[in-house]
């Protein structure tokens, strides 16, 4: 389990400026693709008389603490600009494949949310169904045992950010005969009594099972949606969102939509039919592209958007006394072709006046 895990900086002889400014240097860290473990929001950033004390979600590997001395000493204590600049980044990809393409508003300190892979069905987890005690039913062969859905919901398998969070409820239990059986690791080749197809909504034992009654408890896909709402007494200032993709494969096969709700009722949205239009409404965006991203009329053609200047959007601000929420999906629940695609929220808490 992840360990929060303190840096202590001296502002004096790791800044070279001597000073520091939280959440300029909480902006600097986060856009650093080389520091891949989040820092904390629960404990964030905090000057303390000559020292900086940085919180991350887990112990930092020797080569990313580098990176963090690196990040510190190159800080330059300014606060985050109150005005919209140009700037110019260039493209960097992360160890996982995700490339950013476009950056709406400011980072925040508190909210530090992650949606499913909207290029793969089997982490849609917020809208799926739950299933419990299902009779699998047997191929024929004594091995492979067919359920009535497809794309059960997959999060012990390194799929999205942050995913071991959620294993408790989504992880499936197969038995047999009334007795749990152990899956095996997505991460090993041996090991386990059985497998599972996840887009297939299958399992396959290792010997057979031929005359065993064989049932499943899971959750499978039904949406796209992803909503995140504050809870009693709070409001949410959402001010950042990072849409990430995967630069070899990926297409934009469907629109993206990005929706205000009061209850039931959409106040406000954004509809995105391309990946230019996303790169046109953002504070920033990649700079440069080594490669076109996906074919067809809603690519993004390579170095098409070298620079830009940076426009901050109206910060969405959620009150539960309202019940507010924001809601991301995809146009008819259709997943985007390629590999990975996902988009990180950042934003405040507040309590409601």
């Amino acid at each position: 389990m992840p360990t929060p895990t303190k840096y202590t900086k001296s502002v004096t002889s790791d800044f070279k400026n001597g000073k520091v400014d939280t959440s300029a240097l909480w902006v600097d860290i986060s856009d650093d693709l080389s520091i891949v473990v989040a820092l904390d929001p629960g404990n964030g950033i905090q000057k303390r008389g000559v020292n900086c004390d940085i919180w991350f979600k887990d112990a930092l590997p020797e080569e990313q603490q580098s990176a963090l001395t690196t990040r510190c000493w190159d800080h330059d204590g300014e606060p985050l600009p109150s005005e919209p600049q140009t700037v110019k980044i260039q493209g960097q990809q992360r160890e996982d494949n995700a490339l950013p393409i476009a950056e709406v508003g400011a980072h925040g300190a508190d909210i530090d949310e992650f949606t499913p892979n909207f290029c793969d069905r089997t982490t849609w987890w917020p809208e799926s169904t739950g299933v419990e005690d299902e009779t699998l039913t047997d191929s024929g062969d004594g091995l492979t045992f067919e359920s009535a859905h497809p794309y059960w919901i997959d999060l012990v398998s390194g799929k999205i950010t942050e995913e071991i969070a959620l294993r408790s409820t989504y992880t499936p239990v197969v038995s047999i005969n009334g007795s749990p059986a152990t899956r095996r690791s997505s991460f090993s080749d041996t090991g386990g009594d059985y497998s599972v197809d996840w887009d297939a909504g299958t399992v396959t034992f290792f010997s057979s099972q031929s005359g065993n009654t064989i049932t499943a408890s899971y959750y499978y896909e039904s949406g796209s949606a992803w909503t995140i709402t504050p809870p009693e007494g709070k409001m949410y200032s959402i001010e950042s969102g990072k849409f990430l993709v995967t630069t070899n494969d990926f297409n934009m096969t469907t629109s993206f939509h990005y929706e205000v709700l009061v209850g039931e009722y959409v106040a406000g949205q954004s509809v995105y039919d391309s990946l230019a239009q996303l790169v046109d409404t953002a504070a920033g965006n990649l700079g440069v592209l080594e490669g076109p991203i996906g074919t067809g009329v809603r690519a993004l053609p390579a170095g098409a958007y070298q620079s830009m200047g940076v426009t901050y959007v109206t910060t969405r601000d959620l009150y539960n006394s309202m019940g507010m929420s924001l809601r991301i999906r995809l146009g008819n629940d259709e997943p985007f072709d390629g590999t990975r695609c996902t988009m990180r929220l950042l934003g405040r808490v507040y309590d409601e006046e």
